[in-house]
């Protein structure tokens, strides 16, 4: 199967759906994060990643993508969520299972940067349910 056809169950796209398929601004993944109480970007941009990889930084490059794809998969689960896929309690067991990893992760050395992203979604779920 072709990930990159979209005619297809495997194909999904975050930014074009929520940007009206081309009626409206691209709205950029930190958007909806940040407006969703979602880390967003952590101090890495995707315009950085070269300029780190030729200074050999491969550890930052390495925590930017676990950043992105955990971003990614949270957006992801929310609109889900509210297409209907998830019930409101299959979407916080599934919040849960990730809060657990990133619990379990942040303890090992190797991964425990994990710890900031999990520090940031805490304070953002806090204030966005103060709204």
């Amino acid at each position: 199967m072709d990930y990159f056809a979209r005619d297809n169950d495997c194909h999904v796209d975050l930014m074009e759906i929520l940007s009206g398929f081309g009626a409206g601004k691209n709205v950029a993944l930190n958007e909806i994060a940040k407006l969703s109480g979602i880390p967003g970007k952590m101090g890495t941009d995707g315009d950085d990643v070269a300029g780190l990889w030729l200074d050999g930084r491969w550890r930052e490059i390495t925590q930017y993508n676990c950043y992105d794809a955990l971003t990614t998969y949270l957006a992801w689960l929310r609109m889900a969520h509210f297409a209907g896929h998830f019930t409101t309690p299959q979407y916080q067991e599934e919040q849960d299972r990730v809060k657990d990893l990133l619990l379990e992760l942040s303890e090992r050395a190797e991964t425990a940067f994990l710890d900031t992203y999990l520090e940031e979604w805490d304070r953002l779920l806090t204030l966005t349910n103060q709204l």
